[in-house]
């Protein structure tokens, strides 16, 4: 099912390279946190003492296909402490976006998949449980774009529903703040 999925995200960017080399391309960077605790509660006799950072970073890329339609590429950072051991998350969103109207400020809406890898912990990955350090999961969300000079200010509320069981919540609801050029 992973390759499957995998697959898929290399072909739409392959797909979608063809056309996006005469469009707008636009780099830049995201920051937020999330509404919601990323991690999930770890129950075992164990005691791991859970302290998530509030905090989510990263590159993001964003590829003007056609008027108001956008893909998406982020690779976002987010960390964790268990106890005395640390680990964290990177996750792949590939979105396809929406934006609507003309002017400085501009609403979208947005979806597509995300692909999430977590690290550390590799002492403690049996006894937490963790079978499967990778995951992927469904992206929606929406916000507005501010349009200031030749800086792009996209404020956005994102979900993530997380297909597989592990570390992370299965659903997840982000506040995020791109930056773009």
């Amino acid at each position: 099912m992973r390759l499957i999925a995998a697959g898929s995200v290399f072909f739409a960017a392959c797909w979608l390279a063809a056309p996006a080399c005469a469009q707008r391309i636009s780099p830049g960077v995201r920051v937020g946190a999330p509404f919601n605790d990323a991690f999930q509660t770890i129950q075992t006799r164990t005691p791991f003492n859970l302290k998530a950072r509030r905090y989510t970073f990263g590159p993001t890329i964003e590829i003007r296909i056609l008027d108001g339609l956008t893909v998406e590429f982020d690779a976002l950072y987010r960390s964790a402490e268990f106890s005395s051991a640390t680990g964290s998350t990177w996750e792949f969103p590939l979105l396809a976006k929406h934006v609507r109207g003309r002017g400085p400020i501009r609403p979208f809406i947005g979806g597509g998949f995300a692909f999430n890898r977590f690290s550390g912990l590799k002492q403690f990955a049996g006894t937490l449980g963790i079978v499967d350090r990778t995951n992927t999961g469904a992206v929606t969300g929406g916000g507005l774009e501010l349009h200031v000079s030749r800086i792009r200010i996209s404020p956005e509320i994102r979900f993530t529903r997380w297909g597989n069981q592990s570390l992370l919540n299965r659903n997840q609801a982000s506040f995020l703040v791109g930056i773009t050029f």
